[in-house]
């Protein structure tokens, strides 16, 4: 007997020590400092090609600063972390470019306010366009709890002697869920963007498990027991939501189909409808010349960009129809247009390649995420763009014939006047007017018409606004008046932003702020003065023809304007 008890605690001592003792190379471990580790997600990867993309096709076309507000944890869940606006900024930070985060820091504020009141100038800051809005939102914890287990034991005798065997295993799982909200508001309006935000959960799991198993011989016997937790980190969880929030939210900002950087992700709707109703306010020939360049990039090489529903347009349309599985219609549509311009084929190969697999090589397949262009800007290559205007201001003092106004010429209250341009390349224009008091108005484009006075432009085509037989005139406020053009490859977003909430029912001191905000953004760019006489343009007069000499204006592009001056007494 006392042979059987040495032998069980000896046989006890060595399978404890086999199964819980600390190795030599485990001490090893454990005495090396720890690694630290690049933190990303997969939404990480893909603002990575988010930004290859903005950065092929140059969007945004003018710099976006984005203000992050502090972003809290309004849940009453103490053990997610109290503020992530330093995971925003990482997320937003990636992409670099003309995406630029801009930290909310008091003290720095502070010190510029002192500053300015010290030296009487500011400091230079870049003031941001949108802010970052958004919090955790919701913490639900223990949402699917499950524990499971099973334990059995087992009295016998071998030899005449009694034994006993018991041994059992057990399993626990819980799920609980985060959830974030993020939206961009206007800097200068405070006024959330609509249709611009994020709502986005996460399910977190926590498994549980473990078994144990004892054998007893005697009154002596030994027993081994293992159990392993294993906790999604919400941290990282956290971090993983942010990535994806950026993504949707400036995704849905610029338009573009970010859903193609995701795997398996289901287009956005909102996205295509804006896409569509944007094409839907195009005039007939400018939509039919943006068709005929997207398929050009789809490789319609025999396509030209006409303005002109030829049969080389048919032919192409309808094989796109035939090949989209019913996707596209066989018609210029902005149905059509939305198919073309989500799915058109872009080259990564600016791109490197990322570690792992074939992650790098994923890249080439997915679609061109780029804003409609001008048909003829389709190989322009990375040649910054150019347009030449030529350019009249015509007014009629009282009931005499039209005349052509000279940079600094005098106009009287109840005058009126019209300007005609006519772009030598196509084009997306712009033309505003600062009156007398300072305020900002919108000449062009006039996209609440249907008399064609909408964007891309063509080239050689002659635009005179407010329309023929049409024209704009002087109130009672006198001083010196500005009319700005300005001309761009592509739309520009923040123009366009600006326009589209001055259009809304907004206070006038909104208004104001707005204008003041467009006017600071045009200032900021270099002037250029008329060349030289430019083309003669037939007007009709109620006696005939009469033929006029506009200015013409060189080497306009993102980064210059033309400025025409004139008074009002």
């Amino acid at each position: 007997m006392k042979t059987i008890h040495a032998l069980s605690a000896v046989f006890l001592m060595l399978l404890l020590s086999s199964c819980t003792g600390l190795s030599t190379q485990d001490i090893l471990d454990i005495k090396q400092p720890p690694k630290p580790d690049s933190v990303a997600s997969d939404y990480s990867k893909a603002l990575d090609k988010f930004s290859a993309m903005l950065t092929t096709y140059d969007l945004p076309e003018t710099q976006v600063v984005l203000l992050g507000k502090t972003v809290h944890n309004k849940t009453a869940c103490a053990n997610l972390p109290m503020d992530i606006t330093q995971m925003v900024a990482t997320a937003v930070n990636r992409l670099g470019g003309k995406i630029r985060f801009a930290p909310y820091d008091p003290v720095y504020l502070e010190h510029e306010a002192i500053f300015l009141s010290q030296f009487g100038v500011p400091m230079g800051r870049e003031l941001p366009a949108l802010v970052i809005d958004g919090a955790i939102t919701e913490c639900d914890e223990n949402l699917d709890a499950l524990e499971m287990g099973v334990d059995g034991d087992a009295v016998g005798t071998y030899h005449g002697q009694e034994g006993e065997v018991s041994g059992g295993a057990n399993k626990t799982s819980n799920i609980s869920r985060i959830t974030l909200d993020f939206h961009l508001m206007e800097y200068s309006s405070s006024l959330l963007l609509p249709r611009i935000q994020s709502s986005l959960a996460i399910d977190i799991k926590t498994i549980e498990g473990g078994y144990d198993f004892a054998i007893q011989v005697l009154g002596s016997g030994f027993g081994l027991n293992r159990s392993r937790k294993i906790t999604q980190g919400k941290h990282e969880a956290i971090r993983a939501v942010v990535d994806m929030s950026m993504l949707q939210v400036l995704g849905k900002f610029l338009q573009v189909p970010y859903w193609r950087c995701l795997e398996d992700a289901t287009p956005d709707n909102e996205v295509i409808k804006v896409l569509e109703e944007t094409f839907a306010r195009v005039p007939r020939e400018n939509g039919i010349a943006v068709i005929q360049n997207l398929l050009q990039k789809h490789g319609y090489t025999t396509v030209q960009s006409s303005g002109v529903l030829d049969a080389a347009t048919r032919n192409a349309i309808s094989d796109v129809a035939s090949k989209s599985n019913n996707q596209a219609p066989a018609q210029i549509s902005p149905s059509l247009y939305s198919y073309l311009y989500i799915n058109l084929p872009l080259d990564f190969s600016i791109i490197e390649h990322y570690s792992g697999n074939t992650y790098g090589q994923e890249l080439t397949t997915l679609p061109a995420l780029e804003k409609p262009q001008s048909p003829s800007l389709s190989n322009t290559g990375t040649t910054q763009f150019t347009s030449n205007l030529h350019t009249a201001v015509i007014y009629r003092p009282g009931k005499m014939g039209e005349v052509v106004l000279l940079s600094g010429d005098i106009l009287k209250s109840g005058d009126h006047y019209k300007v005609v341009v006519e772009p030598e390349q196509d084009c997306y224009l712009y033309v505003f007017q600062k009156d007398s008091a300072g305020r900002l108005f919108l000449l062009f484009p006039r996209n609440d018409r249907h008399d064609g006075l909408s964007n891309p432009v063509l080239g050689n085509k002659a635009y005179e606004f407010p329309g023929n037989d049409k024209y704009f005139f002087l109130d009672q406020r006198k001083g010196d008046e500005q009319i700005y053009f300005y001309s761009s490859g592509k739309v520009d977003l923040f123009i366009e932003n600006i326009v589209s909430q001055l259009t809304k029912n907004i206070s006038d001191i909104q208004k104001q702020s707005l204008e003041k905000e467009l006017l600071h953004y045009l200032s900021s760019k270099e002037t250029v003065n008329a060349s030289g006489p430019g083309k003669h343009l037939s007007l009709k007069q109620e006696n005939g023809l009469k033929t006029i000499q506009m200015n013409r204006v060189q080497k306009l592009n993102k980064d210059k304007l033309y400025v025409f001056p004139f008074k009002h007494q």
